[in-house]
């Protein structure tokens, strides 16, 4: 459900997101598009022993792929692919669901 009502993926494909989506694109266009535009983190982890792992992830713009994966997602979960209950979408849909977007890159730093 998306504020109170049933949301077949038709309806998401119909495009709720178009409005807000619509207004940033227009914003971006004047800043050279958001095909243009990455977004990137990056983190480590060390354990008891000292071993070290490294990763950067670069995406799509923030924005568009806010859109991309609540579509995809919501696609999901309407199809009965996930179990009922609040979960991440890593949890949900395996931890590397981020990278099935296109754009989407994961560099492990270690070597």
């Amino acid at each position: 459900m998306i504020r109170g009502r049933d949301v077949a993926p038709t309806d998401l494909d119909r495009g709720l997101l178009a409005p807000a989506a619509g207004r940033q694109d227009a914003r971006r266009s004047e800043r050279g598009g958001a095909a243009s535009w990455t977004s990137g983190a990056g983190g480590g982890a060390r354990n008891a022993a000292g071993q070290t792992v490294r990763s950067r992830l670069r995406t799509p713009e923030g924005y568009a792929l806010t859109a991309l994966t609540a579509i995809d997602a919501a696609k999901r979960v309407a199809a009965g692919e996930v179990a009922a209950g609040f979960q991440t979408p890593s949890c949900a849909f395996g931890p590397d669901y981020i990278l099935s977007f296109d754009g989407a890159m994961r560099d492990d730093l270690n070597s």
